[in-house]
């Protein structure tokens, strides 16, 4: 079965989901092919990998013109080949993407990777994404969810129940089976061994809330003198936070990595881990913290509960709430028994729910019975995925 993934994304969870899905799905035999901006990160990885790429330029923000212009892109791209699905990955390629193959005639499904419409956003614009999705949604053959949280978001706005099916996102747990020597990362980066370091690898965006994770560190440095903070990530807030950084005097406690080739080594590196997203539909990065055995504080928010269960598996604070982050972190520093805890129960959740083999069957099984209903329908009744069927109804 040849798959035809879409995306818009240039780094972030949807590219490094698909960058372990990929493989998985070759060795059950699918064909892929990624369609995505050439300077997206996928497209080294697909290189890498030895996956078909192809360059498919597609903006973020909404714009008629170029949106038009990826659209036809698109249908040449599906015109030139001959695939079963069309699987495409978050909210713009999932515009582009599902209209290009309800054009064509082959069907598509659809990972959000985060509704667009729980973003933090007017209201406006809330009621304009939600209205998009709810009317793309009627030709879509599957929509897969990350989390619970991301169908009863789905639901809450009008997308049909037999539309939504729950498959986690996951990762490649093999990758943190290692006994690497962290501290030479730590001479390395210039952290002196005996510092205590609170970390969170995340994109440097309004959705994570560096500022956040700036003000937690403010308030701890008063507090506790042997302790340094590691932000491991890019993106187009880096020099406002750096000012930010520098105007609060933490030019010596915090270090702000850039995009890193082995994020896991730097989370061995984490005495505690945190996550200080505005809104999450899942929070891929909370899983890689389990897997190291980092205890887990992050924001209560959407997805998250999901993922991390607080007192359980990690400890949860309110969204934007200096003192609770702060509270909790100090609360593992001072209790061993709390930490061993929480990171016994969360390793053991990483591996039963968020291995990246067990999700892959899921999609395994979700495009093969895509497959068995376009044939049932080719036998018999007339494919709903025809350009001539009514959309939208």
């Amino acid at each position: 079965m040849k798959i035809l993934h879409v995306l818009q994304g240039t780094v972030g969870g949807s590219i490094e989901f698909l960058n372990l899905l990929l493989p998985q799905l070759k060795a059950k035999g699918y064909v892929n092919v990624v369609a995505c901006p050439q300077y997206s990160a996928l497209r080294e990885k697909c290189i890498a990998q030895g996956v078909e790429y192809i360059e498919l330029d597609m903006c973020r923000e909404v714009s008629f013109i170029k949106d038009i212009s990826s659209l036809l892109h698109l249908l040449k791209i599906i015109k030139e080949q001959n695939y079963d699905i069309l699987h495409a990955h978050s909210s713009k390629a999932g515009v582009v993407g599902r209209l290009a193959a309800w054009l064509k005639g082959i069907p598509s499904v659809y990972t959000a990777h985060g509704w667009s419409f729980n973003m933090r956003v007017s209201n406006r614009k809330k009621i304009f994404y939600s209205t998009i999705e709810r009317a793309l949604y009627h030709i879509t053959e599957t929509i897969t969810c990350v989390s619970q949280y991301e169908v009863d978001s789905a639901m809450g706005v009008g997308i049909a129940s037999n539309k939504l099916i729950k498959i986690d996102n996951a990762i490649d747990l093999t990758k943190y089976h290692f006994q690497e020597d962290v501290g030479q990362l730590k001479e390395r980066l210039g952290i002196p061994k005996d510092k205590i370091i609170i970390g969170m690898v995340a994109r440097i965006t309004e959705q994570k809330n560096p500022f956040l994770f700036l003000d937690v560190a403010c308030a701890l440095k008063e507090r506790l003198e042997n302790i340094y903070f590691l932000y491991v990530g890019d993106g187009e807030l880096r020099k406002p936070l750096e000012e930010r950084m520098a105007s609060l005097g933490l030019t010596d406690r915090v270090l702000i990595t850039g995009w890193v080739d082995q994020p896991e080594l730097y989370i061995k590196c984490f005495d505690i881990g945190i996550l200080t997203s505005k809104w999450e539909g899942f929070g891929l990065v909370l899983v890689e913290y389990m897997a190291c055995r980092v205890p887990v504080v992050a924001s209560n928010v959407d997805g998250i509960p999901y993922v991390v269960t607080d007192g359980y598996s990690g400890l949860l604070c309110e969204s934007g709430n200096v003192n609770q982050f702060v509270n909790k972190i100090c609360s593992l520093l001072q209790d061993r028994t709390l930490v061993d805890r929480l990171t016994s129960n969360a390793y053991r959740e990483a591996h039963e729910k968020f291995s990246i083999a067990r999700t892959a069957a899921s999609y395994d099984l979700v495009y093969k019975k895509i497959k068995k209903s376009v044939t049932a329908q080719a036998q018999g009744e007339e494919s709903p995925f025809a350009p001539g069927a009514h959309w939208p109804p």
